[in-house]
C-alpha cells in the first residue's frame, strides 16, 4: 500500500558569489579610506578591518590603517561569501623644529638659511614659500643679501610620495643696519652764531633717532640735524653722530671739526 504523492517542494540553490572589493588607496597616517564590494540584490554587507572594527554598508568610510580589510556579503537566502582588499598607509613626516639664522640687525649683504628638522630622516620633497613669491625646494635654502624687504612668514611642507606633512612656518623679522652717516655744517663759526650740523644720508622708518658724540656730552635728537643756538668756545671740537633704527646702529660717522 502507499500513500498519495507529497505536494513539491522546491530547492533553490544560488551560485556561488562571484565578488570583489576595493579601497580608493594608497593612503597616510591620519586618512580616511573608502572601501567599496560588489552589489549583490538584497545582500547585507559587513566589513571588517586590521584592527577587527566592524562597518556595515556596501560602500563605507573607515580610518585607514594598514593591512587587510575583509567584506563578508550576506544574501536573502543566507547564502555568504568574503573577500578581501588591502590597504597601504604611508607615514606622514614630521617637521620637529624650523628656524632661520638671521640676526636682529643686518648689513643687507649677508645670508640667512632657513634651517628645518625632520622625522624621521628620509629622502624628501621640500616645499617652501614666502613673501614676495619665494619658493624653494631645497633642504636648506639660502637667501643671500637679506634686507627688511625680504621680512615675513616663511612656510614649509614636507613629502614622501603622497604624504605631506603639516605645514610650518618660521618669522624673518630684521632691521637694516644705517649706512655710516655723513654730517656736514658750518666748520668755522663766530662766537653767538647758531650752527646747524646736518646728517646728509638720514636713515628712515619707524623708531629713528641720532645720537650725537659732541664737547660736552652725547645728545640725542628725533631729527637728522644737531642745533646749537649760541655758539661759544665751550662748543669747540669735534662732532661725530651715530643712526640708530629700533635697536640697530650704524657706525660712527668721521668726526667734523668745529672751532
Amino acid at each position: 500500500c502507499s500513500s498519495d504523492t507529497s505536494s513539491a517542494f522546491i530547492i533553490n540553490v544560488e551560485s556561488n558569489l562571484n565578488i570583489g572589493a576595493t579601497n580608493d588607496g594608497p593612503h597616510c597616517d591620519g586618512d580616511s579610506v573608502l572601501l567599496t564590494t560588489s552589489f549583490i540584490p538584497g545582500a547585507t554587507y559587513r566589513w571588517m578591518d586590521p584592527n577587527g572594527l566592524n562597518y556595515n554598508g556596501r560602500i563605507v568610510t573607515a580610518l585607514a590603517t594598514s593591512g587587510t580589510y575583509t567584506v563578508t556579503v550576506t544574501t536573502a537566502s543566507n547564502c555568504q561569501a568574503t573577500t578581501v582588499t588591502n590597504v597601504d598607509v604611508g607615514s606622514r613626516p614630521q617637521i620637529t623644529a624650523l628656524s632661520n639664522t638671521s640676526l636682529p640687525c643686518m648689513t643687507g649683504n649677508t645670508s640667512v638659511t632657513l634651517v628645518p628638522t625632520v622625522f624621521p630622516p628620509g629622502n624628501y620633497t621640500y616645499t617652501w614659500t614666502g613673501p614676495n613669491n619665494y619658493r624653494s625646494s631645497q633642504e636648506e635654502p639660502i637667501i643671500n643679501n637679506v634686507d627688511e624687504s625680504d621680512n615675513g612668514t616663511y612656510s614649509l611642507t614636507v613629502s614622501e610620495g603622497n604624504c605631506e606633512s603639516q605645514s610650518i612656518s618660521t618669522v624673518l623679522n630684521i632691521t637694516d643696519i644705517p649706512d655710516q652717516p655723513s654730517v656736514r655744517g658750518n666748520t668755522d663759526p663766530c662766537e653767538g652764531d647758531e650752527v646747524v650740523l646736518t646728517v646728509d644720508n638720514p636713515v628712515s622708518g619707524n623708531q629713528v633717532a641720532w645720537t650725537w658724540r659732541t664737547p660736552s656730552g652725547d645728545v640725542t635728537t628725533t631729527e637728522p640735524r644737531l642745533t646749537i643756538q649760541s655758539f661759544s668756545t665751550n662748543n669747540n671740537g669735534n662732532y661725530s653722530v651715530i643712526q640708530m633704527k629700533s635697536s640697530c646702529e650704524s657706525a660712527l660717522s668721521i668726526p667734523l671739526s668745529v672751532f
